[in-house]
């Protein structure tokens, strides 16, 4: 799947549709979410957590790029992005109108970007 950067972030910003769901739960939300190597966890907004009565797991200590470290609770989510389904991941609350897709999920994808197209690659490796 092929998708431009996003360019209300300057600079663009690699960004998709991605569905959260509480694991086994029905209901679902679709937001956007920018890909951040940089993240170890996906994280979403924190209204996700009450809306789909997400599973808190545990406490963690979290640093985001100021580097300031708070204390926050790292909940299961389920995730699907473009048809590619994510079963129990571990995710932040964050306080973002937008999720971000961490290395916990992308780990397990091929990533490409392609800055001078502003242009973001992902799928599933191949099975051999």
């Amino acid at each position: 799947m092929k998708r431009l950067y996003n360019r209300q972030f300057d600079p663009p910003a690699p960004m998709m549709s991605v569905r959260f769901r509480a694991p086994g739960g029905r209901g679902f939300a679709t937001l956007d979410a920018m890909i951040d190597s940089g993240a170890d966890l996906c994280g979403f907004p924190e209204h996700l957590a009450t809306a789909l009565d997400l599973p808190p797991v545990r406490l963690a200590q979290a640093t985001g790029f100021l580097g300031k470290p708070l204390e926050t609770i790292v909940y299961r989510v389920d995730l699907e992005i473009d048809g590619i389904a994510f079963s129990r991941v571990e995710a932040l609350a964050l306080g973002r109108s937008y999720a971000l897709i961490g290395r916990n999920v992308l780990c397990q994808l091929i990533v490409r970007l392609h800055g001078p197209r502003g242009q973001l690659e992902l799928r599933k490796p191949r099975r051999n």
